[in-house]
């Protein structure tokens, strides 16, 4: 049982001033998971889950100021609800690790901050969503000892078709729609490929790669110029990283990321995750 309470709000523009309304609210979030456990080495679940996730300060009362744009807060937000299920096939055998695993999740009355028409001006400000959808799949593979060696390798791929299915509230200058558009800030792709390898018993040498998909940050979808200040562009980094035992309780370690020297603008400076166009 979750019990939420947001009191005391106040905001203050110029010499005029608001007290905000008390609110509260309680939910449960149950959770189940049915496991069968086919042989040894196999294994299927089938979870679901319902969860809740309450404003914040900042969402309910907190106003930011952008260069010229503001971010207006939004006192009267409801509590999201989120409704998630995942069918999973695993096989583990002492040296290795395959697991499939199917998703969906849907959000209602989701947290999203999104341009809309207040007072004949177009503003951002934290509402509701009425429906997104996420749903996908994710494939893991953990193999040590490949080909007999001293090598490890750990693959995670994932793919997500992310949607807005609802969202009457939505408002842009160019008549734009976000009903339909890919939700901000989830890739359609991840993936990350990682080999280990155990040069000696006191050395492990690490490589890895890893790859993201274009994000947006607006509802209706519209940044999709790359290489500019709040692009969420696609990326392909190498990482390199060693370890070594010095004694039994004593290590040392060393790393560079994004070795091949990648460009990309993941964030842009002084980025507000919340603002949209």
């Amino acid at each position: 049982m979750e019990f939420w309470q947001a009191s005391n709000g106040y905001n203050l523009a110029g010499t005029v001033g608001r007290a905000q309304p008390r609110v509260t609210d309680a939910h449960f979030s149950p959770k189940a998971t049915l496991t069968w456990e086919i042989d040894p080495r196999w294994q299927a679940k089938l979870s679901f889950g319902e969860a809740w996730r309450f404003p914040t300060v900042s969402e309910l009362y907190q106003i930011v100021a952008t260069g010229p744009t503001y971010a207006v807060p939004n006192a009267n937000l409801r509590p999201e609800r989120v409704l998630s299920g995942e069918a999973v096939i695993e096989r583990r055998a002492a040296d290795s690790l395959v697991r499939l695993s199917l998703f969906q999740e849907n959000t209602h009355d989701a947290l999203i901050s999104q341009m809309t028409l207040m007072n004949q001006i177009y503003v951002t400000t934290n509402q509701n969503v009425t429906e997104i959808r996420n749903r996908g799949v994710e494939f893991v593979l953990q193999k040590r000892s490949l080909f007999g060696s001293g090598l490890d390798l750990t693959n995670s791929v994932t793919y997500v078709d992310s949607r807005i299915l609802s969202d009457p509230g939505f408002s842009s200058t160019s008549g734009t729609t976000a009903t339909g558009k890919h939700v901000p800030y989830v890739p359609a792709w991840r993936d990350t490929l990682q080999l280990t390898w155990h040069a000696t018993k006191r050395l492990d040498l690490t490589g890895a790669l890893r790859y993201q998909g274009k994000m947006y940050s607006t509802l209706d979808n519209t940044d999709r110029i790359a290489n500019v200040f709040g692009a969420f562009d696609a990326f392909l980094v190498a990482d390199l990283h060693v370890h070594y035992d010095l004694t039994k309780t004593m290590t040392a370690d060393i790393g560079v990321d994004n070795i091949n020297n990648a460009r990309y603008i993941p964030l842009p400076p002084l980025h507000d995750a919340n603002l949209e166009r």
